[in-house]
């Protein structure tokens, strides 16, 4: 694991140029952002005695990305649920991360199908590749 950058971040894909995850249509989404959209800001907190984070949108603050039983969602946290636990992991010889949770530890973030989703991935997806960028 490594540790997050502090303060508020952008994820970007790598596979996806333009490809930032937010919430901007009060929906999870990848796609191009607009520079004070808030909706692209997240907050990346450390889990205490864990090598867990969970990922806070900065718009919607107790909005958290999570696995539910459907698949990825953005929803309220509930600390207790694995499903809103990641792991970051670094891609090896990069600057990127992948995004990994722990209720299904085989499931990455990635939007190799087009749309963001979390599911198991080949090593060579660079769809589930991102960049923790500090915000502005």
């Amino acid at each position: 694991m490594i540790k997050p950058p502090g303060g508020l971040v952008r994820i970007r894909n790598r596979w996806r140029d333009d490809g930032f995850i937010h919430l901007q249509h009060q929906a999870l989404e990848v796609g191009a952002i607009e520079p004070g959209w808030l909706s692209a800001s997240w907050v990346i907190r450390a889990l205490e005695s864990s090598p867990f984070v969970v990922i806070s949108n900065h718009r919607h603050a107790d909005y958290c990305l999570q696995m539910q039983a459907s698949g990825l969602a953005c929803g309220i946290l509930e600390p207790a649920w694995h499903g809103a636990h990641w792991f970051v992991e670094r891609v090896k010889g990069t600057g990127f991360v992948r995004l990994r949770n722990r209720w299904r530890h085989d499931c990455y973030i990635n939007c190799e199908a087009g749309s963001l989703e979390a599911t198991p991935i080949y090593d060579a997806w660079q769809s589930a590749h991102w960049e923790l960028g500090s915000v502005s």
